[in-house]
């Protein structure tokens, strides 16, 4: 195969590339359009000579609602492992009269959650909180 042949859509290369446009879309927040700015494709042509763009319908029928479900069935699943879970939910209204909620589920979960370095041992707690109880 030539270096510069178009890369199949079956290719991993080509899908993989389409999962970071659909993953840049969605942790930047940008409009799903971006895939049609001429600067974006020229970005990609750059790249990765051999990738056509998907197209906006493409990303969003196919692409991000299979990450969505990735995605979903990882956290269901973590979800389940959990020993504990807490939950805060928080709502308001932004400056143009739209409202926001939120909802944040902490997990405790084996082999998934991060700890702060310096908080996670019983004897630096033991001593945290004896100085924190004296300062409230």
């Amino acid at each position: 195969m030539s270096l510069w042949t178009t890369l199949t859509s079956s290719r991993t290369r080509h899908i993989s590339i389409s999962k970071a446009t659909a993953r840049y879309i969605a942790i930047d927040m940008r409009p799903l359009d971006t895939v049609n700015g001429q600067g974006f494709m020229e970005l990609i042509k750059v790249l990765e000579p051999r990738y056509n763009m998907e197209s906006r319908s493409h990303i969003t029928n196919t692409v991000l609602p299979k990450m969505y479900a990735e995605l979903r069935d990882t956290v269901k699943r973590k979800l389940g492992e959990a020993k504990f879970l807490s939950s805060t939910t928080d709502g308001w209204t932004g400056r143009n009269s739209k409202s926001f909620n939120t909802v944040t589920i902490l997990a405790k979960c084996p082999g998934f959650c991060r700890t702060v370095p310096g908080f996670q041992t019983m004897s630096r707690i033991t001593t945290l909180v004896p100085l924190l109880s004296r300062n409230l």
